[in-house]
């Protein structure tokens, strides 16, 4: 089955709001021609299901009415989780990770590169150019 955006957005909704009424979809979704035929399309596909079966014993469609409450099936919730490109493990995986390891490699760099380079005198302690020459002249 082929979902358009219309589908789209009410499978998010559902998504969202995790079991809901017909009365809220139709609230919610008013400006949708053929909400009820794409709900019942929606039932029959598996991506949602109506609460207490959508046919009776004898295999005959059970009318949807206001009542009707409807939850996410497995195969909606998959088709609502592929469209979510934005998601918390993406904000982590691609974002913070990557600034927090280069912030510790850089700092990791850094105080491996003063605790392992050769002592340096101090100023202090070096002799000046001047010294040197002086020094050269007095031998």
């Amino acid at each position: 089955m082929i979902i358009n955006k219309a589908e789209t957005k009410l499978l998010k909704y559902v998504y969202k709001h995790k079991t809901v009424s017909y009365k809220s979809l139709k609230r919610k979704f008013s400006k949708y021609q053929n909400l009820h035929e794409s709900i019942e399309s929606l039932v029959y596909h598996h991506y949602l299901i109506q609460v207490g079966g959508h046919q009776n014993n004898l295999g005959n469609p059970i009318p949807i009415t206001d009542e009707t409450l409807f939850s996410m099936d497995s195969l909606g919730s998959s088709i609502v989780e592929s469209k979510q490109w934005f998601d918390t493990e993406y904000v982590v995986s691609h974002i913070i990770v990557p600034i927090v390891l280069a912030v510790i490699s850089t700092l990791l760099t850094l105080l491996l590169t003063s605790a392992l380079s050769p002592s340096q005198r101090t100023n202090q302690e070096a002799p000046s150019q001047q010294e040197l020459h002086i020094q050269e002249k007095t031998l």
